[in-house]
């Protein structure tokens, strides 16, 4: 073999070897700041995730946990930030909650919060409970353009919006609006009593006048 041909190979060899060693170094590297990466051997984070694929993903799973029982969750990232977060419980039938890229939360069947803290405002329908009055209410609207105990447009861009008090807040009002409603019915029915009452004493007199009437027309 000519030294020239000789030189090639082992050029090739070194390159070859370079670049594996290269490649070994950046599939697991612990820099002297501490951050871990993983295809990168220079971490910008405490753990960074490199892929030289158009579609990369992180992924922590559980191998050996009991069907339906085991999880993983997934961060995707693809080449025009359309990449998600996945929470999946293996089951078969999809991933249970996704963050996409546009920050819209999907979940597969609903959301439940609740635990002993969640107050339920169902003390409204207590006997001591204080209704407000209407006029104090519309008082109140007129004023700050919103209902009493629920966040302004303003408030909500100032610190966003609390859903879980929120929902609480709006099943509070839908309560109070309940005694509302049935307060007015209360007091239409009375109302109606009245208003048959009053028509029941006028036909009798009407009724005794005409009488009358006729007794005076026969003399």
């Amino acid at each position: 073999m000519s030294n020239s041909r000789f030189a090639l190979l082992t050029a090739i060899l070194a390159l070859t070897i370079s670049t594996a060693l290269a490649q070994a170094q950046d599939a697991l590297f612990v820099h002297s700041n501490g951050n871990v990466g993983v295809g990168t051997n220079t971490p910008g984070a405490p753990l960074t995730v490199s892929s030289p694929e158009t579609y990369s993903y992180f992924r922590i799973e559980a191998l050996d946990a009991p069907v339906n029982t085991s999880a993983d969750m997934t961060f995707t990232a693809g080449p025009n930030s359309n990449g998600e977060y996945r929470i999946n419980v293996v089951d078969g039938d999809g991933p249970e909650m996704r963050v996409d890229a546009e920050g819209f939360v999907i979940a597969a069947t609903g959301f439940k919060v609740g635990d002993t803290s969640l107050v339920v405002p169902d003390y409204v329908f207590e006997p001591n409970y204080v209704l407000r009055p209407l006029a104090e209410v519309a008082d109140f609207v007129e004023t700050n353009q919103h209902l009493p105990e629920v966040p302004s447009a303003a408030d909500v861009a100032r610190d966003g919006l609390d859903m879980t008090g929120m929902q609480m807040t709006l099943l509070k009002k839908v309560e109070e609006l309940t005694l509302y409603t049935l307060a007015q019915e209360e007091m239409i029915t009375e109302l109606r009593s009245t208003l048959a009452d009053e028509r029941a004493r006028t036909d009798a007199t009407l009724a005794a006048l005409q009488d009358r009437m006729s007794q005076l027309e026969i003399r």
